[in-house]
């Protein structure tokens, strides 16, 4: 995509509890997924965060530690907020279904809302969402502070907007929006 990079909107992969590099079992495909995911952020947005977890040197964007308060994915989107200057920020959950640029697309192209989350046809979040940094960080640091904090108690304080890869213009089940794999960026 060379320059043609969105700058208004940044992108965060949020990597939680990610295995560090060089463990057995999976880890080689999650290290794979992980950086083809960063790859994909980085191809579509000036400004990639990788927040949390013990991201490869490989990756491409800046690193962040999770902040301690809140703890888990709630800190996650904090630590995302925070370190990010766009006016939205796109967080997507290394630990789900991976991005793919039709759906990365469609939801930085939704209109603007406080928080869009995607779910899958089933109804469940997919760990893909959009956030509007400023409001949506001074929200999480005055009211979701605590240790049983979460997410989607925080998603539903918001009133954040649920919409399904359906209504993105996603078919489930198109090689192209696969929800497991992350596609070659082929321009916009």
């Amino acid at each position: 995509m060379g320059e043609a990079r969105l700058g208004n909107v940044a992108g965060a992969l949020w990597l939680g509890e990610s295995s560090p590099p060089g463990l057995p079992g999976d880890a080689v495909a999650e290290a794979s997924d992980l950086e083809q995911a960063a790859t994909l952020l980085a191809s579509v947005f000036e400004e990639v965060w990788l927040v949390g977890g013990v991201p490869a040197t490989s990756l491409p964007g800046f690193r962040v530690a999770e902040p301690e308060a809140p703890p888990g994915a709630l800190g996650g989107l904090a630590g995302a907020l925070a370190a990010a200057k766009a006016e939205r920020v796109l967080v997507v959950s290394a630990g789900r279904p991976g991005p793919i640029l039709d759906l990365v697309l469609a939801l930085t192209a939704w209109p603007e809302q406080e928080a869009v989350v995607v779910e899958g046809p089933k109804g469940a979040p997919l760990g893909c969402a959009i956030y509007r940094r400023e409001s949506v960080l001074r929200r999480v640091h005055d009211q979701f502070v605590g240790p049983k904090a979460s997410l989607e108690e925080f998603h539903a304080a918001l009133g954040a907007e649920r919409v399904s890869t359906r209504a993105l213009g996603l078919e489930e089940g198109s090689p192209s929006v696969s929800m497991g794999g992350y596609p070659e960026p082929q321009g916009v």
